[in-house]
């Protein structure tokens, strides 16, 4: 039943320049592209103009897709890779994974949340290369559903009389899991834009995934659930900013995508300068700003609960404020050297060496502030458990 509604949904029409640009990225892979889905907030537009639209191309193995080595190599080490690409006044940028990550990275057995929280979204197949693919591609997504509901299930401290509330609580957690720039109210969004799409997937995804939402875990179940998702989390935020700095290599124009995305979904106005273009990796200072804003937000939402979660708090936050100025100050620096070099300076030598010594703090010293943000996350309970006479032990 299941595989069916999701084979129903994956055949739904869109709209032509949508699907000849998946025949188009296709075409650049020849016989190792398997199909290509279509996702992604502009699924439910109907006028594309101005987008970015989302596309995932499924590939046989990553030596066919690949001409060069290393990216073959950076696909299966950290997948997805992820490119640009225009065609026919529209832009798009899509992601590479193989059949077996794509059919994984669905499943339970995924170690992030990255892919089947996507995918238990509605989605299109707009291009397969025989009838075979798309029935492995179906199979694929089919897993992405019940997994979300499994997860989320074991979480839940009470019993689901509507399963709307399963989905919600589902999409809340996967968004915790990663570094994301939309608002807050974005997961409970998702399932209010189409409530009749999930009830309908609803009572066969259960079934697949054999949860009932009206048992209410035990104890011991759901803190090893909720175990399991600070786990998820942890990962899936190191791995936005693994795949940040990777990209940084794989996608051109990707600090304009990365401005577009929070634009769109946190409705900021971020506006990229040339200098900006030339300096890829100050997009991840971008994205600390963001982290920082949130973490703000955490702290003063939790301290107006307990007090002492500021206390807790303080040396953490701190110093990935501290981080976050020095890369302020940094990329204004290498601005500085690159507008310097540009206009014929007679210290090359100089300006050069503040351009690489700012590169290394942006690969190498910035990435620390997600460490420092999962312990402020984490709460000031085990730091505030310990009794005062403890201290002298």
């Amino acid at each position: 039943m299941l595989a069916e509604l999701v084979a129903a949904e994956l055949g739904q029409p869109v709209d032509p320049r949508a699907a000849a640009l998946a025949g188009a990225i296709a075409a650049r892979y020849g016989d190792a592209a398997c199909a290509v889905l279509f996702y992604g907030s502009c699924l439910r537009e109907t006028q594309l103009d101005g987008l970015m639209l989302d596309f995932y191309l499924i590939v046989s193995d990553y030596r066919a897709a690949y001409d060069k080595r290393w990216l073959a190599t950076a696909n299966r080490l950290v997948p997805p890779n992820v490119f640009p690409f225009e065609a026919d006044d529209l832009a798009a940028k899509y992601a590479v994974l193989s059949e077996a990550d794509f059919a994984r990275l669905c499943s339970v057995s995924a170690d992030n949340v990255s892919v089947w929280a996507r995918f238990a979204q509605p989605s299109r197949l707009v291009w397969a290369r025989d009838a075979a693919a798309a029935e492995r591609a179906v199979a694929a997504v089919a897993q992405a559903a019940p997994t979300l509901l499994a997860l989320a299930a074991p979480t839940l401290e009470k019993a689901v009389a509507d399963p709307l509330d399963l989905w919600r609580a589902g999409f809340t957690l996967t968004y915790g899991a990663e570094l994301r720039a939309e608002r807050g109210n974005r997961p409970g969004s998702i399932v209010d834009a189409d409530p009749d799409r999930y009830r309908r997937f609803s009572g066969p995804a259960l079934a697949a995934a054999g949860v009932d939402p009206t048992v209410v875990p035990s104890p011991d179940a759901r803190a090893a659930a909720l175990t399991g998702w600070r786990a998820l989390q942890r990962r899936g935020k190191r791995l936005t900013l693994i795949r940040l700095a990777k990209a940084s290599a794989t996608f051109a124009g990707g600090i304009d995508y990365l401005a577009w995305k929070i634009n769109r979904h946190a409705g900021t106005k971020i506006e990229i300068k040339p200098w900006q273009r030339r300096w890829p990796l100050v997009a991840a200072l971008t994205a600390t700003g963001k982290r920082l804003e949130g973490l703000t937000m955490h702290i003063a939402g939790a301290a107006m609960k307990n007090p002492d979660e500021a206390d807790a708090a303080a040396f953490e936050y701190l110093m990935f404020m501290g981080y976050f100025v020095l890369g302020f100050m940094w990329a204004r620096m290498a601005r500085t050297a690159l507008d310097a070099l540009a206009g014929g300076t007679g210290e090359a030598d100089f300006y050069t060496a503040k351009i690489e010594t700012a590169r290394f703090y942006f690969q190498r010293i910035l990435p620390r502030t997600e460490s420092l943000a999962l312990c402020v996350e984490a709460g000031g309970t085990t730091l505030m458990a310990l009794p005062e006479a403890h201290f002298a032990l």
